[in-house]
């Protein structure tokens, strides 16, 4: 087969070496047309074959730029995804390598499938980055509503706080009044028992007099009882029921002042309670 220019790495066409003049002299003119013909027709192939891989290189150069987008912003799940993408650099350096390696005509139809094989991985991969991009922006859809809501809510609890605080503000007020209230009455009760004190005391000395009375009575009534006379029966009679009576009374009054200290008691504890919830 007929040596032609050969396709480099760098993408540049390398011809064979020419043969000395001398050497083309000795051809016929016929068979120098012919050869003339061929490698024209294999000069253009090249031509077509160099535009062809230029092409596939810079497609190539597009993927891999593709390629550094998806790896950045991909997630975890698109696992799948990513090794589409290095299958697709493995073919396209396989296809780069035996471009290199093989002639021209097997080379061209290798590189024809090759193209269709990295269009449709293209194509596929283009697809799943308009996905991923559809996904990017429903989640940033998602996150800007829910930092909306965020802020609402933070907004309602600052107004809810606000009006608790005042709720609070006033309700301690009224306590306070109400608390000023109690203590007036805890004075006034305090006032009335001593004035009850006052009026115990007194009566009480009345008591210990009528008492000291009724015992000389009571002595003088035994001593005519003694004598059996019906007076001095009827008066000692007369004489134990106005005890009674006089008991009565008094435990009338030690009563009374057993459940007046009791409510005084009751009163100082209610007090003293609320100084203390007031004071915390």
């Amino acid at each position: 087969m007929m040596d032609g220019p050969s396709l480099r790495e760098d993408g540049r066409v390398e011809c064979a070496p020419t043969k000395p003049r001398h050497a083309k002299a000795a051809r016929s003119h016929t068979g120098g047309r012919i050869g003339n013909q061929q490698y024209s027709a294999d000069a253009d192939e090249m031509a077509v074959l160099q535009a062809e891989n230029a092409t596939l290189r810079q497609r190539l150069a597009d993927m891999e730029r593709v390629l550094a987008q998806v790896e950045q912003k991909q997630l975890a799940d698109q696992a799948e995804a990513l090794d589409d993408i290095s299958e697709l650099l493995k073919l396209a350096e396989m296809a780069k390598t035996e471009a290199t390696s093989f002639n021209h005509n097997t080379a061209r139809d290798k590189m024809r499938r090759d193209i269709q094989t990295l269009q449709a991985i293209l194509k596929k991969a283009k697809a799943e980055r308009n996905d991923f991009k559809k996904t990017i922006k429903q989640t940033e859809e998602k996150l800007r509503l829910e930092m909306e809501k965020k802020k609402e809510e933070g907004l309602k609890s600052e107004i809810d706080q606000e009006i608790f605080t005042r709720i609070i503000k006033e309700d301690r007020e009224k306590y306070r009044a109400h608390v000023v209230e109690l203590l007036a009455r805890i004075k006034s009760l305090e006032k009335e028992k001593y004035d009850v004190f006052l009026w115990a005391k007194s009566h009480h000395e009345i008591y210990v007099q009528e008492m000291r009375k009724l015992a000389r009575a009571f002595a003088k009534v035994k001593r005519m009882s003694d004598e059996s006379t019906y007076e001095a029966k009827a008066f000692y009679h007369d004489v134990i029921q106005l005890k009674h009576v006089v008991l009565s009374d008094a435990a009338g009054l030690e009563d009374a002042l057993l459940q007046q200290q009791a409510k005084d008691d009751d009163t100082r504890c209610a007090a003293f309670v609320l100084e203390n919830h007031e004071s915390s």
